[in-house]
């Protein structure tokens, strides 16, 4: 029951954005439709890759390890962020062949890995019966079918239990913060984080710099680097802001618990918007913005717990769901958005999903 009424949730609002996208390219022409239809073909491409590699099972009694396959999943789904971000850079006026798309690329892409990487193990603690971070856990046998999800738990700390019967939702897993401490350094999220931290800070500041501005190189970074060429100077300047973003990254990795990753994650915004001012002015928010949201989203995320998530979230699901029945509604009739809406009456906020993975 739940997995069609999921199915007919999922389809009407695929269909609904899609239908969207391409209403908006068509008003606006002007090469739109060409890059809207490109995107659509590039997202559902990397659905298809990423259903296919989802359909692979490991071997049984691996499935808490770490596969080629659960890898590939990581990164394939960090790619849907990177298509949709470039593409909005590109039809925003910034040059497709430009130096700020490729490191654009990077940091969505690899934001993209940290952002769903900290999202699944969250998601894998739910099946477990306790805090996966306390070490030996009991589990459900539903995320044995979900090895990507599985593959994670070890990097919290957990080490594998038992199978026990239970109502995946109900367990102490679903309201545990097993990324709370700093816990082990090597794992997807933080190895994400330093690699979208590196290009946060090249991105900021090849932007701030300006060649990709209305406006041009500011005129301070036209002083500074004068009688250099403008290649050589691009170079420079995206090679400190790397070094600058993966060292600021290191920093927030590194602490101990929530409140050492803010005062970094603060320092750093306040500080670097503090001292380049006098030179980049109003740029130098510009300069820190990247860095200042991939790591700000990590750390936030780092104190949420799968269930905190779901209940923090219930007032946007319930506006969306009230806009969403209001457009189904002029589309396809009051009668099909009722339908609609009975067919997605809640449930419990953590099982309410469970199909739909």
């Amino acid at each position: 029951m739940y997995a069609r009424r999921n199915v007919l949730i999922s389809g009407s609002a695929a269909v609904t954005r899609v239908a969207a996208a391409a209403s908006i390219a068509v008003v606006v022409g002007d090469g739109l439709p060409k890059v809207t239809w490109l995107l659509v073909v590039a997202v559902f491409g990397v659905a298809m890759v990423y259903e296919v590699l989802r359909s692979r099972r490991p071997v049984p009694g691996q499935e808490f390890r770490t596969t080629w396959t659960s890898t590939v999943i990581w990164i394939v789904v960090g790619a849907g962020y990177a298509i949709r971000g470039v593409a909005g850079l590109v039809v925003a006026g910034v040059p497709a062949d430009s130096q700020i798309i490729l490191i654009a690329t990077v940091g969505l892409l690899t934001f993209g890995i940290m952002f769903v990487t900290l999202t699944w193990a969250l998601d894998a603690s739910s099946y477990c019966h306790s805090d996966p971070a306390h070490g030996q856990v009991d589990f459900v046998p539903a995320v044995l079918s979900k090895p990507h999800l599985a593959a994670l738990l070890p990097y919290l700390g957990a080490t594998r239990g038992s199978v026990v019967a239970a109502d995946h939702g109900k367990l102490g897993g679903a309201g545990a913060t097993p990324l709370r401490e700093r816990g082990r350094l090597v794992t997807p999220w933080n190895i994400a984080l330093l690699c979208c931290g590196a290009a946060g800070g090249a991105l900021g500041v090849g932007l701030a710099a300006g060649w990709t501005l209305p406006g041009g190189p500011s005129a301070a970074v036209i002083r500074l680097f004068a009688g250099q060429s403008t290649r050589d100077t691009v170079a420079l300047i995206i090679a400190a802001g790397a070094l600058a973003g993966l060292c600021a990254a290191s920093a927030v990795v590194s602490a101990r618990g929530p409140a050492e990753r803010w005062i970094v994650v603060l320092a750093v915004g306040a500080g670097t918007t503090a001292g380049l001012w006098p030179v980049l002015e109003a740029r130098s928010v510009l300069a820190v913005l990247p860095w200042a949201l991939f790591a700000g989203w990590y750390t936030w995320f780092r104190s949420q717990s799968l269930l905190a998530l779901k209940l923090g979230f219930k007032p946007l699901i319930n506006a969306m769901r009230w806009i969403f029945d209001a457009v189904i509604a002029v589309i396809a009739g009051r009668q099909t958005a009722a339908l609609l809406g009975r067919a997605a009456k809640p449930q419990h906020p953590v099982s309410a999903v469970e199909d739909s993975r």
